[in-house]
């Protein structure tokens, strides 16, 4: 089957940003999306910011967070697989897939990695804060491309469709990811 490349957020693991958040912070999601610094967030998943930038710009005007530490905490708590994708990953594993990530994030995926034990899944990681390009941009794919040394065979599997159709115009096979059982019957698992 090639490579498996996997989005991370809401496609591995539970992105907290749209409801446990918002509910740290005492806000409906649409109040903290009007809130929010507007690229404060993009900056950051491409590594053209630190954390304490990132945390001191979040919101945007003359308002700041009054912990920032406890947001950050507030994320890290929520981190965890999505339901059954523990359990794909591993039988994927188990029948000698070749599974990496690409995607759109923060350095602090280092710290997901930890948490969660991502290794025991996959060979490698391409993260946007490492690369500063995020999918659907064309020079996200073509970086994997690059660290593989190949680009054929390469599927992504992304929860967002933008991400499926920018890697489809670069080449590569798409899956749109709307949940573990799903993806299981269409890989075949």
């Amino acid at each position: 089957m090639g490579v498996l490349v996997f989005d991370l957020m809401d496609t591995v693991v539970q992105d907290p940003f749209y409801e446990h958040i918002p509910r740290h912070l005492g806000v409906s999601f649409q109040t903290l999306l009007t809130q929010k610094h507007p690229t404060s967030w993009l900056e950051f998943e491409r590594g053209q910011i630190d954390e304490a930038v990132f945390l001191q710009r979040f919101y945007q005007g003359e308002r700041v967070l009054t912990d920032p530490l406890a947001l950050k905490a507030a994320f890290f708590d929520y981190y965890e697989f999505l339901p059954g994708m523990e359990g794909l990953l591993l039988d994927l594993k188990k029948q000698g897939e070749t599974l990496w990530v690409l995607s759109n994030y923060c350095r602090w995926f280092e710290d997901i990695r930890r948490k969660l034990d991502l290794d025991r899944y996959f060979a490698g990681y391409l993260i946007s804060y490492e690369c500063g390009f995020r999918k659907p941009e064309p020079q996200a794919y073509q970086a994997l491309e690059a660290r593989l040394g190949a680009r054929d065979a390469l599927t992504l599997i992304d929860d967002r469709l933008s991400n499926i159709e920018g890697a489809e115009q670069v080449g590569w096979r798409g899956i749109l990811f709307r949940g573990a059982d799903g993806l299981r019957t269409q890989l075949g698992v």
